[in-house]
């Protein structure tokens, strides 16, 4: 459809089911009843993980301890080779014994037929497309259970040009599914079905890779004119080629556990020189930079990689600072003369412009010291705690400073964003950007298109918070009053009341607020990851130095609220090039924000400490 405020679905150009494609058979039922025992491994997929370990106890067939720990897909192999192996006293298979005590566990059981759920499926993702939404949605919906915001949907063009397009579409989301499910196990054991899905989406990308294209020296001398004309659209992420570039992103790790280098460099310069997935290319120039240095041996190709990456709109935060340094590096290590010009005017406005970084260190009675378990200490009332609550608790502390805080890792923030941003999210007049009744986002919120469609909107709004002339509290509260309970991105709405959202807000200041949410609007996909563990908020009277909570909307408070963002660290943690990123960011707008570092006691000076 390409009406400008339909309520239907979106769809593809041609229908589905084409009239007298299928032969129908009156006497075929959806659903069946009654199911065998020899659908047994079958319904092992579909039984809960909790009802397969209470069979497997029940059954005694190994003790719930030696379960612990278990996979999904292990537990099921359990039950699958005691059935088919196993025969009971009675000369009959195991299997029967055990479907008879699941039947008893989970009640009765029914199966779609195969061809209607297919048919399900394909209506699904055409009306949900793939937003991580399914029938469950809807039904919450209907049921009143969970509500969405009223717009309209305007669209420029269909979704899928063709019933073709849907259906590679389709294809590419169920092979995308193996390689989820393949990222989640020990990558020794799945390694050759890994590569194999690589192989496949190669072969679906075959415009873009081509033998040509498969080498550095082609993108160096091609890259700087082709990033010139990169424009991603909105659909893109309904393009079965934006999914075989993902499943192609994820099999270029396998190939590094191989050790082929030089296939991994060929694929990762295929990438670069395609229009998909561009929130991914700063990863990618990172890995090229990385594989062609230390594995290929060709420091100066890795440096020029990582000049030509620097002239990239798209390589963004973290990963642009993280291709710096390397960059730095290198050309350091080639000449001893001055940095090139797009290197060393980086380097002076960050001299210029920040501040030192604020540090302090905290010890604790460690609970463990193993390397890549996450940390754990004894808190100050005796508890067993993580490093970010063992923070929380001296923050708390009179000598900590005495603040109130979360450890949210942002997500304060983000739903703040969400909050004050509310009717320019949900801006109906730009079109593609709402293709289902059931989004809590915009479909462009993740790429750049964001900023540009709502341009004069966003600056509009960033400058009222500039100039103070929103007022937080009411503010706050009428959105809770309107809005509370309708899906949002970013919002929690269970999570934070709406006293302490306008007491964090205004801690915070509405001008250093608006400096955030401008980044945000600017590049939501990558800076909204990476911020501090920790928000802080207090109230300190400066005459005494003791904190107080005194009225958060009286005028004379204005000049002892405090708000600082802490970023925790454990013993064998170091700061991500993300989260020196958003420090930066921080320290360029004048935001208190500090670095926590917990240690370990080792000997008696450091207890007494």
């Amino acid at each position: 459809s390409s009406s400008s405020s339909s309520s239907s679905s979106p769809s593809v150009t041609t229908p589905l089911r084409r009239n007298g494609s299928t032969p129908t058979n009156s006497n075929r039922t959806i659903v069946t009843t009654g199911l065998s025992c020899e659908d047994f491994n079958s319904l092992l997929l579909c039984v809960a993980v909790a009802d397969l370990r209470q069979l497997i106890v029940t059954a005694k067939l190994c003790s719930s301890s030696s379960l612990s720990g278990k996979r999904r897909d292990e537990v099921i192999q359990i039950v699958s080779r005691h059935s088919n192996q196993q025969m009971t006293l009675w000369g009959t298979s195991s299997m029967v014994r055990l479907c008879g005590l699941l039947h008893e566990l989970t009640g009765p059981w029914v199966q779609v037929d195969p061809t209607a759920y297919r048919v399900m499926q394909q209506c699904l993702l055409m009306f949900f497309l793939n937003e991580n939404k399914d029938m469950y949605q809807f039904l919450l919906t209907e049921l009143r259970q969970r509500k969405y915001v009223a717009y309209n949907r305007l669209r420029s063009r269909s979704v899928f040009p063709s019933r073709s397009h849907f259906e590679e579409y389709q294809s590419a989301l169920s092979r995308e599914l193996e390689m989820s499910e393949i990222l989640m196990q020990p990558p020794a054991k799945v390694e050759t079905v890994a590569l194999e899905l690589l192989r496949l989406a190669c072969a679906k990308m075959t415009d873009m890779h081509t033998e040509e294209q498969r080498n550095v020296v082609h993108l160096l001398r091609n890259g700087p004119t082709f990033m010139k004309t990169l424009q991603p659209t909105v659909l893109d992420a309904f393009d079965a080629k934006q999914v075989y570039t993902g499943i192609i992103h994820h099999g270029i790790q396998f190939l590094e556990r191989a050790h082929e280098y030089a296939s991994a460099v060929e694929h990762l310069c295929c990438l670069l020189m395609s229009r998909f997935c561009t929130e991914r290319r700063g990863k990618w120039w990172n890995r090229l930079a990385l594989n062609v240095e230390k594995h290929l041996k060709k420091p100066e190709t890795a440096l020029e990689i990582c000049l030509l990456a620097l002239k990239d709109m798209y390589l963004r935060t973290g990963e642009r600072r993280a291709v710096e340094d390397r960059c730095t590096r290198l050309w350091k290590s080639k000449s001893k003369g001055g940095l090139p010009l797009i290197l060393s005017n980086m380097k002076l406005s960050k001299k210029k412009t920040r501040n030192i970084l604020s540090e302090i260190t905290i010890r604790g009675r460690p609970t463990n010291r193993t390397t890549g378990e996450k940390s754990r200490f004894i808190s100050y009332d005796g508890e067993v705690c993580t490093v970010e609550e063992l923070a929380l608790q001296y923050y708390a502390s009179d000598v900590g400073g005495g603040w109130q805080g979360f450890h949210c890792e942002g997500a304060v923030l983000r739903m703040l964003f969400s909050l004050f941003f509310w009717d320019i999210l949900f801006l109906d007049s730009i079109p593609d950007t709402f293709q289902s009744p059931y989004q809590d986002a915009p479909l462009d919120l993740y790429t750049d298109s964001f900023f540009s469609s709502r341009k004069q909107e966003i600056e509009s709004r960033v400058e009222q918070m500039r100039s103070g002339s929103i007022d937080i509290p009411n503010y706050l509260t009428n959105i809770y009053a309107e809005r509370q309970g309708f899906c949002c991105r970013g919002v929690v709405w269970d999570a934070y009341d709406v006293n302490t959202m306008i007491e964090i807000a205004l801690c915070c200041t509405s001008a250093k607020l608006a400096d955030i949410f401008l980044l945000f609007a600017q590049d939501y996909k990558h800076w909204s990851g990476g911020l501090p563990d920790l928000i802080l908020w207090r109230f300190f009277d400066e005459s005494d130095s003791s904190a107080v909570n005194s009225s958060i909307t009286s005028a004379d408070s204005l000049s002892i609220r405090r708000c600082k963002l802490v970023e925790v660290k454990g013993p064998r943690d170091r700061l991500s090039d993300q989260q020196k990123a958003w420090i930066e960011a921080l320290q360029d707008i004048d935001f208190d924000v500090e670095v926590c570092h917990i240690k370990e006691e080792h000997g008696i000076d450091d207890i007494i400490q």
